[in-house]
């Protein structure tokens, strides 16, 4: 059966709201969001690579600090059916800033897919002070690979950082690789990582010009542990 194409789902957490009006406008505007509202305002954007897999670009624009997002990718039959999934979280996503999951789609023949995305504000990762501003990354095509070039601008160590690396040919994205991890960079130092390169499909490393002609770095999370 044909696939057809992704079809976005928002599932939203429903809020409960109680109490009286009132005219305070300065109130009104101070008032924190709830996961409701804030989940209205995310956008969403999946895009399927040449090499078979769901890009995710979720940006958050909203005024809140996400703390954690699950993004989930299901699968149906013909009969409405989950068949397989695909599941990643986020956290610590600040208010302007979009992350990006690499999310498998199977083998097996499927009917229709959904996305599901849940944001949670209940405070589990309040203790990742997040420096994702205060990080300087570049990248350069190599040799069947992306140098990544990632520097600690802030004025401490930074605990984590993650960031994924996309190939594109012209405007087209061709694949999505794996997300990389960085552990306790000092303030002030760099690091530069190579990431491999290749096609999922066939295994074959991907050659310059051919395949892909340009990599984008997108940074999802940087952050310490608050200390």
């Amino acid at each position: 059966m044909k696939k057809k194409l992704l079809a976005l789902v928002m599932v939203l957490t429903l809020a409960v709201m109680g109490g009286g009006f009132t005219s305070n406008a300065q109130e009104l505007a101070a008032k924190a969001e709830t996961e409701a509202e804030v989940t209205a305002e995310l956008d969403v954007k999946v895009v399927t690579t040449n090499d078979k897999k769901a890009a995710v670009f979720i940006t958050n624009n909203s005024r809140t600090v996400i703390d954690w997002l699950e993004v989930q990718l299901e699968y149906l039959d013909e009969n409405g059916q989950v068949i397989d999934l695909s599941r990643d979280i986020k956290e610590t996503v600040l208010p302007g800033h979009m992350v990006v999951s690499r999310l498998e789609i199977p083998k097996v023949k499927f009917a229709d897919a959904r996305i599901q995305y849940i944001v949670h504000l209940d405070g589990l990762f309040s203790w990742e002070v997040s420096h994702i501003d205060e990080i300087g990354v570049a990248c350069n095509v190599g040799n069947g690979c992306v140098i990544v070039q990632t520097k600690n601008n802030s004025a401490g160590a930074i605990d984590y950082i993650e960031y994924i690396v996309a190939l594109y040919k012209g405007d087209k994205l061709v694949s999505l690789c794996w997300p990389e991890y960085i552990y306790s960079l000092a303030s002030g130092q760099s690091t530069t990582q190579k990431i491999y390169t290749y096609n999922d499909l066939t295994l074959d490393n991907y050659i310059y010009g051919t395949d892909y002609d340009k990599a984008e770095v997108y940074l999802n999370q940087a952050y310490s542990y608050g200390m």
